[in-house]
């Protein structure tokens, strides 16, 4: 069983324990396992240098043409739509 399992199974106790009791099983199952928490892994950085050619042409963002396959970007609702829809609603 590891640590996560161990806390998702004292987090599924009814009623729920307090946190101090919690932290003491864990504590005890620490103890009785001989858990060792797993080291930190070390992350050398790496630096890498960009070089652009004499000729090249810059990178440019593509731009989304005004128009959509999705709809007009209109609201398909006009102002006074809602009132409207729910006249008998709120009492209007």
């Amino acid at each position: 069983m590891t640590l996560i399992e161990k806390v998702q199974e004292l987090q599924a106790i009814k009623p729920p324990l307090d946190p101090t009791e919690m932290n003491r099983r864990i504590a005890e199952w620490k103890k009785q396992t001989g858990y060792k928490a797993p080291e930190a892994i070390k992350v050398e950085e790496v630096k890498t240098e960009v070089v652009a050619e004499k000729d090249a042409t810059a990178a440019t963002t593509p731009v989304a043409s005004e128009s959509s396959s999705s709809g007009s970007g209109q609201s398909q609702y006009q102002e006074g739509d809602f009132n409207k829809l729910h006249k008998n609603v709120f009492g209007k």
